[in-house]
């Protein structure tokens, strides 16, 4: 008799923590995949920053040597 109280319990107990489990390694996976995507657009942030200051200098110094004809 008392298998029937067990049984179910220890069941719904352990597929609680089953689920829980994988619940907790998806929102790891996407904490490091967000992560990941955050880094690579501060990247690219950066580099579009260099190139944009380098056109600049770049714009710069032909005119500086427009003016110097």
């Amino acid at each position: 008799m008392g298998l029937y109280i067990i049984l179910p319990l220890a069941g719904l107990t352990l597929g609680w923590t089953i689920r829980w489990l994988y619940a907790r390694f998806q929102l790891t996976a996407s904490e490091q995949r967000a992560e990941r995507i955050k880094q690579d657009a501060i990247k690219e942030a950066e580099a579009k920053k260099k190139e944009i200051l380098l056109e600049a200098k770049e714009q710069l110094i032909r005119e500086r040597n427009q003016q110097e004809r």
